[in-house]
């Protein structure tokens, strides 16, 4: 973390620093106020939770669901669930509500809230997808905590509420962590559709069996797969499926009406992805895409096979010599169309099986006696004693 400004330089930046729910959770048992005051005693001016960001996020996952009609929509707002879903091709795409990170949506929405204001924006927490132009500096929850101990900042020393100011509201009104709506959020805007948190480990075949049955409904995959912002494996100890709920438990109770002014434009959506190169895919993937590619080289040469005979033909009538007569084909091989003629071949002795076989005029002479006795079994029904 590069060092702060003084307060007297002209080009001071506004220091602000969101907390990411790894951070809160790496900061235990320390409060999350103790652990915001502890930022504020590193110089910085003002605390933010993530949980703006997964507030904007689900609020605008809510707006695209009520355009997509029925259709199962997957919510997928963390790049490491992005990468997992689409390593094995492009199918599930179209069902993905693909939205920026948690973090980039909070430091966005600072930046468009107050767009006179400079601003320097830290991330504190190790979500995977802060890298973004909205965000200056990011420190991972570890390293901010080993910062403080060499500061001489204790935690546990730290009190518990703000007197003197008010501080940003933590608490929450269309999220859950990670940003996708909840299920009060769903009953309110789209009561038709419920939200599935699918939380097995064989993940795949649930998530297969509700897309098939095009049930209308929004699954989360964020805390199954190890996001970050759900307790994921980035805070050193993977809470796995229970990581929402341990997050909540050290949050206020949730807001009666929206905490973020819904009139701020903020860009959510993420950018359509192409599908990973085939070092992350797997390998039946792999053999898929293998099995594509050969059939389509079948096809082009087939078709430039066509062309070069037609092109040869162009060639002999417009410049007057003859076009290149057509190579001599195997005996019994396809044809360009897929079809096989049944010709034979010019030269018997060019078959394979039989150039082992000595000529007539190179075998052993038989016996006259031996030929008609061969003869006569083949033309006769006599047969001797």
């Amino acid at each position: 973390m590069s060092p702060r400004p003084t307060a007297d330089s002209p080009t001071r930046p506004y220091e602000v620093a969101i907390v990411g729910n790894d951070a809160v959770l790496a900061a235990l048992p320390a409060r999350p106020l103790q652990l915001a005051h502890a930022i504020l005693a590193c110089g910085y001016d003002l605390v933010v939770p993530v949980s703006w960001g997964e507030e904007a996020l689900a609020e605008h996952a809510l707006r695209v669901i009520a355009a997509r009609g029925s259709v199962p929509a997957i919510y997928c707002a963390c790049p490491s669930l992005r990468a997992r879903l689409l390593s094995a091709g492009s199918e599930l795409a179209p069902y993905m509500i693909s939205l920026v990170a948690p973090s980039v949506a909070t430091a966005r929405y600072l930046r468009a809230l107050q767009p006179d204001v400079a601003l320097r924006i830290t991330m504190i927490g190790g979500c995977p997808g802060a890298r973004d132009l909205s965000i200056d500096t990011r420190v991972s929850a570890q390293d901010f905590l080993r910062l403080l101990v060499n500061r001489g900042i204790s935690l546990a020393r730290q009190p518990a509420v703000f007197d003197s100011v008010i501080p940003p509201d933590r608490r929450r009104f269309f999220s859950l962590p990670g940003g996708c709506p909840a299920p009060k959020a769903l009953e309110t805007r789209a009561p038709e559709r419920r939200l599935v948190t699918i939380t097995d480990e064989e993940f795949s075949t649930e998530l297969a069996e509700h897309l098939l049955s095009r049930e209308n409904i929004l699954i989360d995959l964020s805390s199954r797969l190890g996001c970050t912002c759900c307790g994921g494996a980035a805070t050193g100890e993977h809470w796995g499926p229970s990581g929402q709920d341990e997050i909540l438990q050290y949050e206020p109770p949730r807001a009666p009406t929206p905490i973020l002014d819904l009139d701020v434009e903020v860009p959510l959506d993420m950018a359509p992805l192409e599908p990973p190169p085939p070092a992350m895919r797997s390998e039946r993937a792999n053999e898929r895409a293998s099995e594509g590619t050969s059939e389509r080289t079948s096809e082009r040469t087939i078709e430039r096979t066509s062309d070069a005979r037609s092109s040869a033909k162009d060639a002999s009538s417009r410049f007057g010599f003859p076009a290149r007569p057509p190579s001599p084909r195997r005996a019994n091989a396809p044809n360009v169309d897929g079809s096989r003629s049944l010709r034979q071949p010019q030269w018997r002795r060019h078959r394979p099986w039989q150039r082992g076989r000595l000529r007539r005029s190179q075998q052993r002479p038989r016996s006259l006696e031996g030929t008609r006795r061969r003869q006569c079994r083949r033309h006769c029904q006599c047969r001797e004693a």
